[in-house]
């Protein structure tokens, strides 16, 4: 599962590889095979769907996609040689290389390399994934699979080999090379530090944790608790060693006797002026109905009450040396 920002950026390096295909390019010598170049200029006469993007998948856009991904197959499988002009020869590693040269023309360093690579090996998969499934030079899944397999595999001469040895090399390299430091001590008392430009003390982690201390007893007793005085006696039991995923101390058998789960609606009935701020009435068979927008308010408040916990719960547990 990828995150939206992370589906971004691989959509920011699959548009300029295309752009770098079908745009011209002056200066830069880029010979292509005839059925390439040919497959560029149809897909240049092509019209992209009227909306990106689209409402949903079959609305003019799975012939573009189609289109697009059988260029890109085609450029994919095969093998690329160094030719006159242009000493690499694939296009797609032709467009890394240009990737990685900055704005002031010098190169990147190996650990900014990384993530592109990294992203063309996830875009070579998503391509050859999509044509697998869409394409329609045949019926069958397994044979589309079967045509194709061969050039995702690594130790084949193709594209998809080239990208991964790139991008061991260059995880290699990164994970070998010096930086430069990101954090220096401004005082041999090492009290003082810079970090990110900014000059940060020690006092002021203590000074931050302690007003952290305070917004969460705060925003828990006047928004959450709601000013409700109440707490529960005797002891809690939490096991630290139990690693069953979703376990909590709330629904530990051994605590039924000892948490009543209606206490806090409970203590809201029992306050009329918080009973007619959380409840517009009673429903036909006497269930309380909710103020929808004053629940809501209370769930933000919880929520963000739960955000100073943790974040107290990061910076005050320490880490391990």
């Amino acid at each position: 599962m990828q995150t939206r920002d992370s589906e971004k950026s691989y959509i920011r390096v699959l548009s300029c590889l295309t752009a770098f295909l079908f745009r011209e390019k002056r200066n830069y010598i880029l010979p292509l095979p005839a059925d390439i170049v040919e497959g560029i200029t149809l897909f240049r006469n092509i019209p992209p769907p009227s909306q990106f993007p689209p409402p949903y998948f079959q609305h003019g856009y799975n012939d573009y996609a189609i289109k697009l991904s059988e260029l890109l197959i085609s450029m994919w499988t095969r093998v690329w040689d160094p030719c006159m002009g242009n000493s690499i020869g694939d296009p797609t590693i032709c467009f890394i290389v240009l990737s990685c040269i900055q704005h002031d023309n010098s190169w990147a360093q190996a650990k900014d390399i990384t993530p592109i690579l990294a992203r063309m090996l996830y875009i070579l998969r998503a391509v050859f994934l999509y044509n697998i499934h869409f394409n329609s030079a045949s019926a069958c899944v397994h044979e589309r699979h079967s045509a194709i397999k061969t050039w995702l595999d690594s130790d084949q001469d193709s594209t998809f080999h080239s990208v991964c040895s790139l991008q061991q090399l260059a995880s290699s390299v990164a994970y070998t090379q010096l930086s430069l430091p990101q954090v220096y001590w401004n005082n041999e008392e090492n009290t003082e530090f810079v970090w990110d430009g900014s000059k940060i003390s020690l006092e002021l982690f203590q000074e931050f944790s302690q007003d952290l201390l305070r917004r969460v007893q705060k925003i828990f007793m006047e928004k959450v608790f709601l000013g409700v005085k109440w707490r529960i006696s005797g002891h809690i039991s939490d096991s630290l060693t139990n690693t069953r995923p979703g376990y909590s101390f709330m629904n530990d058998p051994r605590n039924d006797q000892q948490i009543d789960r209606r206490a806090f609606l409970n203590a809201i009935m029992d306050s009329p002026n918080l009973r007619d701020e959380f409840f517009t009435g009673l429903s036909a068979d006497g269930t309380p109905i909710f103020n929808k927008v004053r629940a809501k308010d209370w769930l933000r408040d919880y929520s963000k009450a739960l955000l100073y916990l943790m974040t107290g719960g990061h910076v005050l547990a320490g880490s391990p040396s």
